[in-house]
């Protein structure tokens, strides 16, 4: 059984800026699937000008120690990165809206 953890997922926009997002008492597993999830909706959500990206949650590119992930979505005129790591991983942390 994997380790329950907190992970904070970081989402940045080419044209939007950047949005966190916290999600408590998750297994790794659990955490990619949510980013996945997030990733599949925002290529569904302009599926006619997207270009290439994450298509499968195998995908996801392991960071730090392989404690956190990465994804993305590329569209002909925007661009948007997806990465999670686990809250205790990272050295600065105030808040953001959980999941």
């Amino acid at each position: 059984m994997d380790n329950l953890t907190d992970y904070l997922i970081v989402i940045s926009h080419s044209e939007d800026g950047i949005v966190t997002r916290k999600i408590t008492n998750s297994t790794r597993e659990n955490a990619q699937n949510v980013v996945f999830k997030i990733i599949s909706e925002d290529r569904n959500n302009d599926i006619k000008h997207f270009d290439i990206g994450t298509k499968d949650v195998y995908d996801l590119d392991y960071v730090g120690d392989n404690n956190g992930f990465e994804g993305y979505n590329s569209f002909f005129e925007y661009h948007i990165n997806y990465a999670a790591y686990p809250i205790k991983d990272i050295k600065e942390y105030n808040s953001c809206r959980t999941l």
